[in-house]
């Protein structure tokens, strides 16, 4: 993906007091609750959607990245951060809308609701109109996406706290009750 030109990275603004437009990978804030970043190669992976579907279906790193690619500049907040605080910072984001991967499985259930799982074991339910404007990225400012980012592929969930867009997601369930 170094075919990606991130516009506004490094722009100057003619002003000591504003950075750039998107935040370099090496000074993008990062904040993680497990020990240690999941090491997950790209060939080892895999998302599934599974729960209230028709049929489950699993992608793999490769299939994923054949699907539409497109680049979403979103902004990223710590929420543990207070006004006015340092953890927000903007990139452009390499990948897929979720979108098209759920009308493919047909989702059921009655709450209209999804938990994402990561390879860290960590989760978070979503309503599904959120998803419905979400995005499955795989690579960061024109370059695959960091480990300490979720390599290989995170979800980013426009609206919601930086803390409850997985990283190193490995499944979409979708629930029949919250």
């Amino acid at each position: 993906h170094a075919d990606v030109e991130v516009v506004g990275h490094g722009v100057d603004l003619a002003s000591d007091d504003l950075p750039g437009l998107v935040s370099s990978i090496e000074e993008f804030y990062n904040v993680d609750i497990a020990e240690f970043d999941p090491q997950v190669p790209d060939e080892d992976w895999s998302l599934t959607l599974t729960g209230q579907v028709d049929t489950d279906l699993t992608f793999t790193f490769e299939e994923l990245t054949a699907r539409p690619t497109e680049h979403w500049y979103v902004t990223l907040r710590c929420v543990g951060e207070g006004l006015n605080g340092r953890k927000l910072d903007t990139a452009v984001w390499t990948g897929t809308p979720i979108k098209p991967l759920l009308e493919e499985v047909d989702p059921g259930g009655t709450c209209g609701c999804a938990m994402l799982r990561a390879e860290d074991d960590y989760f978070v339910q979503f309503p599904l109109e959120a998803l419905e404007n979400a995005f499955l990225a795989w690579g960061m400012n024109g370059q695959p996406l960091p480990t300490s980012h979720g390599h290989p592929v995170r979800v980013l969930v426009p609206g919601h706290w930086g803390e409850t867009n997985v990283k190193w997601l490995t499944e979409i369930e979708l629930l029949d009750e919250e």
